[in-house]
């Protein structure tokens, strides 16, 4: 299943490994969808204003699931990311960091610890630990040991100062990807952070990252898309 990054209210669903797609979208709300989580049999989309969507029959129908999540003055409900974690789902919104214990039927402020009116733009999770980056005065990075009850800021942990944008975890490590095309690398869930030595070319920004064994694979905004077969050694 993927969602769309412009406007549009499109959410795509493969069961042939990606050779074929079909609009499975009954229900959503004319916006951008940012993001998918699935937790058991329930699939979340985050939207752009609309906040947080449910399907509970594989993206047939959707419904909204949005009590307890805060509009913001500037854009009603803006999720960036959702992240399910056993019985938990996380929405990272324009209003701070949200958990629902109840597939969604009820949200609450998970952002103890963080500045308040900042926007969570990213989520994971590495071992026991929880990570966000928090925007909104610069670009925070936050770590939560205890499932998003309390956050520590732990952006100066990371060798450079650079704006860290996305995660992705595998095999223990856990990746780092900035503005400036460096990649960072932790394997102790986020406590503390390693330059790699090799960075995206040209100085590429790393906006989104993905991993499998060791192929870690890079988006940039305005570069393309880039391998690593080596864990980020080289591109």
């Amino acid at each position: 299943m993927c969602p769309t990054t412009a406007d549009g209210k499109q959410v795509f669903l493969s069961t042939t490994n990606g050779e074929h797609w079909r609009s499975v979208s009954n229900g959503l709300p004319e916006s951008a969808i940012y993001s998918l989580a699935v937790s058991g049999t329930n699939i979340f989309a985050g939207l752009h204003r609309y906040g947080v969507f449910l399907s509970m029959n594989n993206g047939a129908s959707w419904r909204a699931v949005n009590s307890g999540l805060v509009e913001s003055p500037f854009g009603g409900i803006v999720v960036y990311d959702l992240l399910a974690s056993r019985d938990q789902v996380y929405a990272g919104t324009n209003s701070g960091l949200f958990r629902s214990a109840n597939s969604g039927t009820s949200w609450s402020r998970a952002s103890a610890g963080m500045r308040e009116g900042t926007s969570v733009h990213e989520i994971a999770k590495s071992g026991p630990n929880l990570i966000v980056v928090n925007l909104g005065y610069g670009s925070r990075v936050y770590l939560s040991k205890n499932n998003g009850v309390h956050w520590t800021e732990i952006t100066k942990r990371f060798p450079l100062k650079t704006s860290v944008n996305s995660f992705a975890e595998s095999g223990g490590h856990l990746f780092a990807g900035g503005d400036d095309g460096h990649v960072f690398r932790s394997i102790d869930h986020g406590e503390s952070w390693k330059l790699l030595e090799s960075k995206l070319p040209g100085g590429a920004d790393v906006s989104c990252l993905a991993a499998r064994g060791r192929s870690l694979f890079a988006g940039s905004r305005y570069a393309g898309f880039f391998l690593s077969t080596d864990r980020g050694a080289t591109w």
